[in-house]
């Protein structure tokens, strides 16, 4: 989609509980021209509640890709669908729901890590390393 343009983004408390907001929507212009809405909450009413999986929906000009809970990816294209398993295997050290943030979180640290040691900056963007 590009890198992003503009931001906006509303957030809301909507526990009285919580010290800060707990829900944030945020709507991205890309330089492409396509807009993104991430909807990101602490506070989400569904059940079951996927978290803390990742939700994901994109529809393009052929065809659309929708990550569901349970790992599960259903991608249509010129009226076929076909669905397929995207979740990642368990580590030895790693939990189901949690492995994959478990394992991201492992290799960002590692990232930094090395490069503190190295004396130089952190890549913090979304380009691949």
């Amino acid at each position: 989609m590009a890198e992003v343009d503009r931001v906006y983004c509303e957030t809301q408390k909507r526990n009285p509980k919580v010290r800060a907001e707990d829900t944030a929507t945020v709507t991205l212009r890309h330089a492409s021209g396509a807009v993104s809405v991430v909807e990101c909450t602490y506070e989400a009413r569904r059940i079951p509640d996927a978290f803390p999986e990742v939700l994901l929906e994109i529809e393009g000009p052929v065809g659309s890709i929708v990550v569901k809970p349970g790992e599960k990816m259903v991608v249509t294209t010129q009226g076929l669908s076909f669905e397929e398993h995207i979740g990642s295997p368990l580590l030895s050290w790693t939990t189901r729901p949690w492995h994959v943030s478990q394992e991201a979180v492992r290799n960002t640290n590692a990232h930094m890590l090395d490069a503190l040691r190295a004396g130089r900056p952190a890549d913090t963007s979304a380009k691949t390393i």
